[in-house]
């Protein structure tokens, strides 16, 4: 997989693997803003689950981690993007608090951001509890 091959070189990449018990089904990767470095800027670049795990909470559950995560490594904004035909991430994502930002990449994919707030970490542990 090209993510773990290029994390070997790039050590500002942050890899979670996604478990089901012992159970591999996925990974997520992030890392701060490096084009203009940036550590309140961090994105999410990847996110993975088998499809036979999908529509399990296993996304959701893997990025509201990374959220927390992120969030002590003094982050202020998350990014991330998706395919607009990825209703499925979009929903995902929409759900997480992520917005819209209007820009589209150059290979067509659609940006979202996440404005990190007190307000976000009290929903986030409502959302823990209730879970």
């Amino acid at each position: 997989m090209a993510t773990i091959a290029q994390s070997k070189f790039e050590p500002h990449f942050h890899l979670r693997a996604i478990y089901d018990d012992d159970l591999l089904v996925g990974m997520l990767a992030y890392c701060h803003e490096d084009e203009l470095e940036d550590f309140q800027l961090y994105w999410i670049f990847r996110l993975m689950v088998d499809v036979a795990h999908q529509g399990n909470g296993f996304g959701f559950a893997a990025v509201r981690l990374a959220i927390g995560e992120i969030e002590t490594l003094g982050a202020k904004r998350i990014r991330t993007m998706h395919k607009p035909s990825n209703t499925i991430a979009s929903s995902l994502y929409e759900k997480l608090g992520f917005e819209h930002t209007g820009e589209i990449l150059d290979d067509g994919d659609l940006v979202r951001e996440l404005t990190l707030s007190k307000e976000l970490n009290q929903q986030n542990k409502r959302m823990e509890s209730d879970g």
